[in-house]
């Protein structure tokens, strides 16, 4: 049930992370400010975004530069296949003025684009006349962006109202946003200062902690393994990868021996695209990893599908099972369990997908119609599970809380945990709650 966190992927296309790599690079300083523009009567023509940068960097981690994203018909729907065209100046560059152009084609699903401007590192960061050109039969026409110029007022509070994510000046008190004037024409400039940097296990994208376990149907599931102790396994939701736990394996790998999985087709494991997916063929995944890793016996936290498949596995092999964490699970796919509004979602994105014919699409497809026609557990089989349960949902989360109460009452040895204010997302959003409280049950 899983919904992609749209700001940070973005921000993953737009560093260009090099994924091969078990670190990257993460700067204190990161100014990422989004013009939203809607381009839905455009559809199918080119586009050009330009912009004039110019940098006084103070140091060598200094960069500068555009990008442009596209956005579907829904509220955040990414548009991944022509998501991100990444040109940032290197910080070597001299301190003149520098005009960089993107070009691309407005997707026909498109009804937005988001013009980044972007800054990292120490110095002084200039941004001057944006424009956005459509071509059209005469030629290319120019679309109109207020204050594109940086021309109409010198108040910068003004001017960063017309942008989204200007979390990334307000949370940080070393960058300062001005309108400055050079010679007879205003510019956007943030003055960055006293950047940090460090290297961060980029988790799901580890080689130094990463392998492949052949199932018998010959696909590869990759997992990655810190840490030592009692073997904890991570399982995650639909759509997402081991990525989804990183705020979850560095603090329990002080603990336990962690096995973070891809799941079938998800992250890095392979998939087999003629066939559909079920919560089965992922609990036979699940239970050859054990097997090959020799594990006695396991925990499990799992998020949403994740948390299916922990709770398939715990009730096929109960001995198996020490401590399970079942986080947003759900029995079946009905307006009983799941809000329907998810429902409407997933159908809509069904069809929208499936009227592309993009054969990469086909995973996608495959895992959005789990969510309508899967898990089918009766009730009465989860008294087969013989290990300790927390099973957890927010307050506000996608499986209805009537359903997730239905859940603990038929685990024999379970608890109930209703966590206030939070949501679906609780692992990402309130990583540090949601650690606190796994680590307390999983420690009794």
């Amino acid at each position: 049930m899983n919904q992609m966190k749209i700001f940070s992927t973005v921000l993953l296309l737009i560093l260009n992370i090099n994924v091969i790599l078990a670190q990257s690079r993460k700067n204190s300083n990161e100014v990422a400010l989004i013009r939203e523009i809607n381009v839905s009567e455009w559809s199918g023509k080119n586009y050009r975004f330009s912009a004039d940068i110019r940098c006084e960097n103070y140091d060598e981690i200094t960069e500068i530069g555009i990008n442009t994203v596209q956005v579907g018909k829904e509220k955040f729907d990414l548009l991944n296949h022509t998501a991100a065209q990444n040109r940032i100046s290197p910080s070597t560059e001299n301190k003149n003025w520098k005009t960089i152009t993107i070009e691309g084609k407005i997707d026909p699903q498109s009804k937005l684009i988001w013009l980044y401007l972007l800054a990292f590192g120490n110095g002084k960061f200039y941004f001057d006349n944006l424009k956005l050109s459509i071509q059209s039969q005469s030629g290319w026409i120019s679309i109109p962006m207020e204050n594109s110029g940086f021309e109409e007022t010198d108040e910068v509070k003004k001017v960063l109202k017309a942008y989204k994510n200007t979390v990334s000046l307000n949370k940080n008190d070393h960058i300062k946003a001005s309108i400055v004037k050079l010679g007879d024409n205003n510019a956007l400039m943030f003055d960055s200062r006293n950047n940090t940097f460090h290297y961060e296990t980029y988790y799901g994208y580890n080689p130094v902690k990463g392998k492949y376990i052949t199932m018998p149907d010959g696909k590869k599931i990759y997992c990655e393994i810190y840490g030592q102790g009692e073997p904890l396994l991570l399982l995650h939701g639909n759509g997402d990868s081991i990525n989804t736990f990183k705020n979850q394996i560095p603090e329990f790998a002080k603990y336990y021996q962690v096995i973070a999985i891809d799941t079938r087709g998800q992250g890095k494991s392979t998939d087999n695209d003629t066939e559909s997916f079920n919560y089965q063929i992922f609990e036979k995944d699940l239970e050859e990893i054990i097997r090959q890793l020799q594990l006695q016996k396991v925990s499990i936290v799992g998020w949403s599908d994740g948390a299916i498949t922990g709770m398939l596995y715990a009730m096929e092999q109960p001995e198996k099972v020490h401590k399970l964490v079942l986080m947003g699970a759900n029995l079946n796919s009905s307006e009983e369990a799941v809000t329907s509004k998810i429902l409407f979602q997933t159908r809509k994105d069904i069809d929208r997908l499936k009227k592309q014919n993009d054969p990469k699409n086909r995973t996608t497809i495959k895992l959005l119609e789990m969510i309508l026609k899967e898990p089918n557990i009766p009730a009465s089989e989860l008294s087969k599970i013989k290990a300790e349960t927390l099973v957890m949902a927010g307050e506000k989360d996608l499986i209805l809380e009537k359903h997730t109460q239905l859940i603990a009452q038929n685990i024999p040895h379970s608890e109930l945990k209703i966590v206030k204010r939070e949501n679906h997302f609780l692992p990402d959003e309130n990583s540090v709650l949601f650690n606190s409280i796994v680590l307390e049950f999983l420690k009794r």
